[in-house]
């Protein structure tokens, strides 16, 4: 089964937040409202919307061209793929997701699934033992069961959303309040985590 999300609302919703004057990243997992997509004033970037919003920000991607990892309770592998292709699938589909070219990303992920591998992006973790979660024994009964890794999901803290304020984020002067841009990410973290099977 395809994963289906909404990110349309998702879309609309960091549209709002954008017009405000709020700007999220999603893979650092930050928000900012000083006006800058990165660095505050004097930061040398010249804030502003240039179009490569935390660049240079973005965490090391290690050795095989990817930050996910095999999941702690993964057991052995038994997908069709060999660990240095699925290596390399898990590479070739997050430089497609930073070119934003998300048709390739998905099919990359279909393959995957349809491969025996699975990818919690949230968790940056995938397994190739045939489960969305657990082993044998892990008492979940493995296999596609349409709530792939939700026990696993992160807290989302107090806010219900698991974002951070920049730490070189300047005073808020969007037109947002503080409330308002920890209600807009969490309305839109959740419709992210909406499926329609």
């Amino acid at each position: 089964a395809k994963f289906a999300r909404d990110f349309q609302t998702a879309d609309n919703i960091q549209k709002e937040l954008i017009d405000g004057g709020v700007f999220v990243h999603d893979g650092l997992r930050e928000w900012r409202a000083d006006g800058s997509f990165r660095g505050g004033p004097g930061s040398g970037d010249g804030g502003g919307r240039s179009g490569d919003s935390f660049k240079k920000q973005r965490k090391p991607l290690g050795p095989n061209g990817h930050d996910y990892q095999l999941s702690n309770d993964a057991t052995p592998n038994n997908s069709r793929f060999s660990e240095s292709d699925i290596h390399a699938l898990l590479a070739e589909r997050l430089q497609a997701k930073f070119a934003r070219d998300f048709q390739t990303a998905d099919n990359i992920q279909k393959e995957l699934i349809d491969g025996g591998v699975f990818v919690h992006d949230g968790l940056r973790e995938w397994r190739a033992d045939g489960s969305f979660r657990g082993g044998p024994g892990s008492g979940d009964g493995g296999g596609r069961s349409g709530d792939s890794f939700k026990k696993q999901r992160k807290p989302l803290g107090p806010n219900g959303h698991d974002y951070q304020l920049s730490n070189d984020a300047t005073p808020n002067n969007s037109r947002f309040s503080e409330s308002d841009i920890h209600a807009l990410l969490a309305e839109r973290l959740q419709a992210k985590f909406a499926r329609d099977f």
